[in-house]
């Protein structure tokens, strides 16, 4: 092998660095029944169709997307953000990220004076508050509950074993069985450890299409069997990765610009993932024996256009 551009390949590919069992699934979640191993022949078709801005006035009396949700996490918002929280059907904020709501309602005034928009107050407020109350300022608390229960808080103090984006994912399952997407805003921001357990939380809710939202980037877990992913070029780079965080994969890919051939892929040391590939074209399908992590690029940032090498 040998080390090229701060990452591991072998010298004749070109498609990164796969490993045994990173982030398995907790026993919690096993219990919970939120974690099962998906069917192999499962086949999943998804777009980023939905990170198309507010900018007319029109756009902010749109209808909402009935079977999304959005939770707001105590971070950073990213820059996507208003649009995810304003067209999901509902709203979550995991404990603190109920303080981060005003600072989302400045993005709203901005993007509407922008767009001319004189209509009424289109704003969407949080549905419900959930995690262990910690962190939520008693000014916020007190404003959303004057709200005659527009806002439910949901105070599971009691719970420490789990993280707070944790109990926001269990009361979507609970509260809102109807919502198939959950788009967790912030939740590839701030400290390494929360991140990381982010990313092990993908693969708890294999029932729920969960996509982490960050400044740059997104993130989302990929099922056993195939997936065809349609990127939309208005919004993403052509920057994308596959990362085996469950085990070792076999892995078939189309449409990459350094396909696999039903290659091993694992995390271990040594081993083969796929970081700083790139779409060849506009629809890939992946096809793999356990789940990955399917990573892209927003193109609205700064990045390179190079193509010399997938790990740059």
């Amino acid at each position: 092998q040998e080390f090229m551009h701060g990452a591991l390949r072998t010298p004749a590919r070109n498609v990164g660095t796969s490993t045994r069992a990173f982030f398995t699934r907790t026993s919690r979640a096993m219990r919970d029944g939120t974690a099962s191993a998906p069917s192999a022949s499962k086949r999943l078709t998804f777009s980023t169709d939905y990170l198309t801005p507010l900018t007319t006035a029109e756009d902010f009396v749109q209808g909402e997307r009935g079977q999304d949700a959005v939770v707001l996490l105590n971070t950073e918002i990213p820059m996507h953000a208003l649009t995810l929280w304003q067209l999901s059907a509902y709203r979550v904020c995991a404990d603190g990220g109920a303080n981060r709501v005003q600072s989302l309602r400045s993005v709203y005034e901005s993007a509407a004076r922008k767009a001319k928009y004189t209509g009424p107050d289109a704003f969407k407020h949080p549905d419900r508050v959930v995690g262990d109350m910690d962190s939520i300022s008693p000014s916020v608390r007190a404003m959303y509950e004057c709200e005659d229960g527009v806002c439910v808080f949901d105070d599971q103090s009691t719970d420490q074993e789990t993280t707070d984006f944790v109990k926001c994912l269990r009361a979507i399952v609970k509260h809102a069985p109807h919502i198939e997407r959950v788009f967790v805003l912030g939740a590839l921001n701030g400290r390494l450890d929360h991140v990381l357990y982010n990313l092990k939380t993908l693969f708890e809710f294999p029932n729920l299409q969960v996509v982490l939202i960050g400044d740059d980037s997104s993130a989302r877990a990929l099922p056993v069997g195939e997936t065809v992913i349609r990127r939309d070029e208005r919004y993403e780079s052509i920057q994308c990765g596959l990362i085996p965080l469950q085990g070792d994969a076999h892995v078939t890919t189309r449409g990459l610009r350094w396909d696999l051939n039903n290659d091993v892929m694992s995390f271990g040391a040594g081993g083969l993932i796929s970081t700083s590939n790139q779409f060849a074209s506009d629809e890939v399908v992946v096809r793999t024996d356990a789940p990955l992590l399917w990573t892209t690029e927003f193109s609205s940032k700064p990045h390179s256009s190079s193509m010399s090498s997938p790990h740059d």
